[in-house]
Formats: structure tokens, sequence, C-alpha cells
């Protein structure tokens, strides 16, 4: 799609980020961020992104992203990060010090969101909540399609556009891509069904080897 940059900076004025560092009025191309009173708070659209280290994806966003978003009033830091601590700070086992992370998820066989947008705040229930998210109506929705009686379908259909709907609004996580998995092995390799179990470390458990005949 085009960059409209012109649209992005109109949406940002109605979204109410039109205050600068000093409370102010915001000027592009004289001030350096956008900022909203939030709570009282100011606060500033400087943001930071984690991503791997290594990874060629810096590059990527540094060209297509950095200087659009601050031609809007939106500073983004990139930040390159080990693998060991970019997974720490996603599964919430240390302080997370960027807004936002760059990696990659899959779909579980069975898609309930509840979980993930769980606002339960008990002793390591928050680790799921990998989205940081906080929103009592997108987890409520999240439940809602969870309890939709199973062949339902129109039921779950109409509960999904709504969840969709307050997705799109909070926009806990971005989706960049997707892939299609496929999985390949030999005919002797009996047993293997990957969908029923949903993972591979599960499926190999219950597959074995048709002797030779």
């Amino acid at each position: 799609y085009a960059v409209n940059v012109d649209k992005a900076n109109a949406l940002l004025n109605n979204a109410g980020w039109t205050l600068n560092q000093d409370g102010t009025s915001y000027h592009a191309g004289t001030d350096e961020v956008r900022c909203k009173k939030v709570d009282g708070e100011l606060v500033a659209l400087d943001l930071k992104l984690m991503y791997l280290d290594g990874s060629r994806i810096g590059d990527v966003i540094q060209a297509s992203a950095v200087e659009n978003l601050n031609a809007c009033g939106i500073k983004l830091t990139l930040v390159p990060t080990s693998g060991q601590d970019l997974l720490s700070a996603y599964y919430r086992q240390t302080e997370r010090t960027a807004e936002m992370i760059f990696l990659a998820t899959n779909f579980n066989t069975v898609y309930d969101p509840a979980i993930l947008l769980s606002t339960d705040t008990s002793v390591n229930h928050e680790q799921w909540n990998t989205m940081y998210t906080n929103d009592e109506t997108l987890y409520r929705l999240a439940v809602d399609m969870r309890k939709t009686e199973p062949g339902d379908v129109y039921a779950y259909l109409s509960k999904w556009i709504a969840f969709q709907k307050q997705y799109n609004k909070v926009l806990p996580a971005i989706p960049v891509y997707s892939n299609t998995y496929y999985d390949f092995y030999i005919p002797e390799l009996q047993n293997y069904d990957i969908t029923a179990h949903g993972t591979w470390a599960q499926a190999i458990l219950e597959s074995y080897l048709k002797p030779n005949s």
C-alpha cells in the first residue's frame, strides 16, 4: 500500500496526540515527538522496538518505518537483542524495557486467545499475557468466543467479528506475515498425525516406523 504521511498525521491528531514534550501544541517539522495527556500524565510517542540481534529485519524496519514514523511525530528506536534476552522479555521473566518486540509466533490448532489476553494478575499467570494488554473488554469478548456452544458456527462468527473490532481498536499485536507449514515424512512412518496433536513434539511420541516387508 502507498505510504500516506498526511493521513497518518490526521489520524494522530484525531486521536489526541496534539502536544509536544513541553505540553504545548505539536508542530510538525519543529517538534520532535508527539505527546498526549493520559490520566493527567504527559505521554510521548517515543518508542523502542526489540528485535533479534543479527537479523536483517532491523535494516528493513529502519529503511521502511523509522523515517516515515518520524515524519508523523513518532520516534522509534531499534534495539538489537540476544535471543535469550528477547525471549525472557517476551515471556515476562525479566522487566520489559521496550514497548514492542518483533518476533514470530504460531497459532494453536484450537485458537483460544482468552488466556493470552487475560487480565488476571495472579502469580505466574501473567506470563501468558505476552502482549501486556489489560483491556477487560477484549478479554471478555475472547472468553465469550470460548463459551460458544460447539457447532454453533453463526454464533461463533458473530462473536469473532465483535472480538476483531475490539482487537483492532486496542491493537495489542500487529500481524506482519504468515507462513504455511508442511510436514514431509517417509511412508514407513506410521501414526504421525500432526493435526490431532498440535505440535511435532507431541505427534512423534505416538509414531512408529513400519517394519520392512
